[in-house]
């Protein structure tokens, strides 16, 4: 059982920015601060140590190893210099282990540079979170690490509270929906909990109460998570869902984007992405008219616009700029085709818009502040019914793509606006 941290400070030893309490790299308090641990002098004995000390288990063999050799520090530069020849670095502490038991370990300050490769660790214990088949790493499919195997989560109370922990520990945000089984593709292997109950409050989802998973949950049952910093995109005001003004569905809302760095690249990257070929044109945009506007910035190759340099609601970047707007080569406009709903080859998703359908009946999703919501209303209970997307503007049938879905609107938790 991994230590509190009470202990850990006692200890004197620590794992830090790890996927937990129990990876990460080395760190060591020496009087009142903590320093990394030189990685040049770490070796197997140290690093199982250091996981033993930690109620992590022992270290899994990969991290047992040393790191490479540093190379030496290089000659002075050739040429006019203004550093000081005199100039020195402070040295790095190394934690020097007789043998694998936290007892024949002794801090020893100041035995590498500071500017070397710190020492890292996994242990076996170590737990991991990840969001799977959503789109991007922050919406998708609940999966924990546990001994070593992923595993889902059962969707038995699962509500907005669980879904906060998830989103602030992979520093996605805040939750907009805690969804049910069968929004995203079921899970293989096993299933690792059962009834979370968060709080909301927990650092760590395993830190939540709940039960084991495998005893009475299938995978048609695995918990899923949209969070406030997924991205999801669509074109509205043109013939069909490949030709429009571009949208971007993110913290809870639709955004435009902005045209001062709208070019080819950019709009191949969306065309691709909603399944509609590539660009053919990218027409002049008007004034912006929704909530925020977003920046992009891609060289082309990207999966995703969210894997390209983006920005929101920066007014340097967005100055001066109208609403970008792009023609994909799948539009039926280019063919003289009659208008589908949904491009060819695109699978359409149902999903709940309630911003989009005045006086809709969608529930309100509130931030983890809001503690009157009462647990039962933040859970769709219907969501795995199929239901069709709500009526775009006339000219524009459209259903939302996989990679599209329209979440709906969230407010964010205070303090996080």
């Amino acid at each position: 059982m991994p230590l509190e941290t009470g202990a850990r400070e006692r200890l004197r030893v620590r794992l830090t920015n790890g996927s937990s309490g129990c990876s990460g790299t080395v760190e060591v308090r020496l009087e009142a601060s903590w320093e990394p641990a030189c990685g040049a002098l770490w070796d197997g004995r140290a690093a199982e140590a250091v996981c033993r000390a930690l109620g992590c288990g022992g270290a899994e063999a990969a991290s047992q190893l040393a790191p490479p050799t540093p190379e030496p520090p290089p000659p002075p530069a050739a040429g006019n210099t203004s550093a000081d020849a005199n100039a020195t670095l402070a040295g790095a502490p190394a934690l020097l282990c007789s043998g694998a038991k936290w007892q024949l370990c002794e801090v020893v300050e100041h035995a590498c540079r500071s500017d070397g490769r710190p020492a890292r660790v996994t242990c076996e214990e170590n737990r991991a979170l990840r969001l799977v088949d959503g789109g991007s790493p922050c919406a998708g499919r609940v999966e924990m690490l546990e001994r070593g195997e992923w595993g889902s989560v059962c969707d038995d109370t699962w509500d907005l509270e669980d879904a906060h922990v998830v989103c602030r520990q992979l520093s996605c945000g805040w939750a907009i929906q805690a969804l049910p089984g069968l929004h995203f593709t079921p899970g293989r292997g096993p299933i690792h909990r059962d009834q979370v109950n968060c709080s909301g409050t927990e650092v760590y989802l395993w830190d939540c109460p709940g039960l084991p998973g495998q005893r009475y949950c299938g995978h048609k049952e695995d918990a899923g998570v949209v969070c406030s910093e997924h991205q999801s995109w669509r074109l509205t005001g043109g013939a069909d869902a490949c030709e429009g003004q571009v949208e971007v569905h993110f913290r809870g809302v639709w955004n435009t984007v902005c045209d001062s760095e709208w070019y080819t690249s950019e709009a191949k990257v969306l065309c691709q992405t909603l399944g509609c070929g590539t660009v053919v044109e990218r027409p002049k945009g008007l004034p912006h008219s929704l909530a925020g506007r977003m920046y992009y910035s891609c060289n082309g190759e990207e999966p995703t616009l969210s894997n390209c340099s983006w920005r929101f609601n920066n007014s340097n970047l967005c100055s001066q700029s109208l609403a970008a707007r792009v023609l994909c080569s799948a539009s039926r406009r280019l063919h003289n085709l009659s208008i589908p709903e949904v491009p060819a080859g695109v699978q359409p998703v149902t999903v709940d818009t309630p911003e989009a359908v005045n006086g809709g009946s969608g529930r309100e999703h509130r931030g983890p502040s809001n503690r009157g919501l009462h647990r039962e209303e933040t859970k769709c209970s219907n969501c795995t019914h199929r239901r069709r997307a709500p009526a775009r503007p006339a000219g524009n049938l459209h259903t939302l793509s996989l990679t599209e879905s329209g979440w709906g609107s969230t407010p964010a938790p205070k303090g996080q606006e």
